[in-house]
């Protein structure tokens, strides 16, 4: 992915035009060696952030810029650098996220630093799960969070003393009836039995509601309702993370 960060090109624009200004008031055709020098210093600094942008024609025409010697010179350096910059994006498009969305994206730090710490696998997709709404990408936003919630799962499954299921309804067909088990034995459920039981349940809500149907190719999801989606699981992830981790 190329990203193309607003302040370089600006400053790109800006460094071209102030010293096409400066020929253009200039009344002298020949540069003093002092010029010489500026001009080297000016010309690696603009093709570094040509580069920057990944325009290596212009990159390479501006290193050219200490090369000229006269006014007139420069400014067909400075007009070709220009030309290049102006062919080189022509057919390229950028995308940013809407203000409103910048706090989702590239974070794997999105839910938090408890579930970071607890759920270290489930980092990746939650930065994807964030990501992908900040770039409007809202059903693979959705189908991160299951991942996510899958990460979860199993490491509740192995709280409980349950090894590795194929699916999600055989993880909770088993926590419950770990948790069946454990309570009989003990004679009473405890506040751990209660906490596991809520938390099967809750995932269970989850595999019904959006898991399943996220599955479906008939199936997609606005912009709003995955918002709402990673929200519940953020939610969800952070009580888990309190008595939870892998």
């Amino acid at each position: 992915m190329v990203t193309l960060e607003a302040r370089i090109f600006v400053n790109v624009c800006l460094e071209l035009f102030e010293m096409e200004r400066d020929i253009r008031i200039s009344r002298s055709e020949n540069f003093a060696a002092e010029h010489v020098e500026n001009l080297r210093g000016f010309g690696e600094s603009l093709a570094t952030d040509c580069e920057k942008l990944h325009l290596q024609v212009a990159a390479d025409a501006a290193r050219g810029i200490p090369n000229a010697r006269t006014t007139r010179q420069l400014g067909d350096v400075l007009e070709f650098v220009r030309n290049a910059m102006a062919i080189g994006l022509n057919r390229r498009k950028f995308f940013e996220p809407e203000p409103r969305y910048m706090q989702y994206f590239e974070n794997p730090k999105l839910f938090g630093e408890e579930v970071f710490i607890a759920f270290p696998s489930a980092t990746d997709d939650i930065a994807e799960a964030g990501t992908c709404l900040a770039l409007e990408r809202s059903t693979a936003c959705v189908m991160h969070l299951m991942r996510t919630i899958e990460v979860a799962l199993k490491a509740l499954a192995d709280s409980v003393g349950v090894g590795q299921q194929n699916d999600w309804g055989a993880y909770i067909r088993e926590i419950y009836k770990a948790l069946e088990r454990q309570v009989k034995a003990a004679g009473a459920q405890t506040p751990d039995h209660q906490f596991y039981g809520e938390a099967a349940a809750q995932i269970d809500n989850v595999k019904r509601a959006w898991r399943n149907p996220s599955m479906h190719v008939d199936k997609s999801y606005s912009q709003p309702r995955a918002e709402e989606i990673l929200l519940a699981t953020k939610s969800l992830m952070s009580h888990l993370a309190t008595k939870v981790s892998e």
